[in-house]
């Protein structure tokens, strides 16, 4: 899988990154809500986005819209280490996958890569 990951936190970015390349998936960061967009249409879409919804210039899940532009059924795990109500319920009307808070329960995440690798893997098939 192809995956891009928006996270304004560098560090946590780069180290989501090298666990996804470790399980054998391809991994590209963004920083920012514009970096975000510019990559995925570079890439025409991407198979998973994993999106921070707190980012300097726009919320996550006001980002959501813009990526299924290019890739309407993309799947997208949320990820915030602020979390409220509000929040979530507004992440949740655009068809998030998953809604995850910080700090990442990297388990839980590899669970999810695994079931969707598969689920592609058969679809593929």
């Amino acid at each position: 899988m192809q995956v891009l990951i928006v996270d304004d936190e560098l560090e946590i970015g780069k180290a989501i990154s090298e666990l996804i390349k470790q399980w054998g998936h391809q991994a590209i960061l963004a920083g920012n809500g514009k970096q975000a967009v510019e990559l995925f249409k570079k890439h025409n879409g991407f198979d998973l986005v994993l999106l921070d919804l707190l980012l300097p210039d726009v919320k996550g899940y006001e980002l959501i819209p813009m990526l299924r532009e290019t890739s309407p059924h993309v799947p997208v795990i949320t990820m915030t280490g602020h979390n409220s109500r509000e929040l979530e319920a507004a992440t949740r009307k655009n068809g998030v996958m998953y809604y995850m808070q910080k700090p990442i329960d990297m388990r839980a995440l590899k669970t999810i890569f695994d079931h969707l690798a598969r689920k592609n893997y058969s679809m593929a098939s």
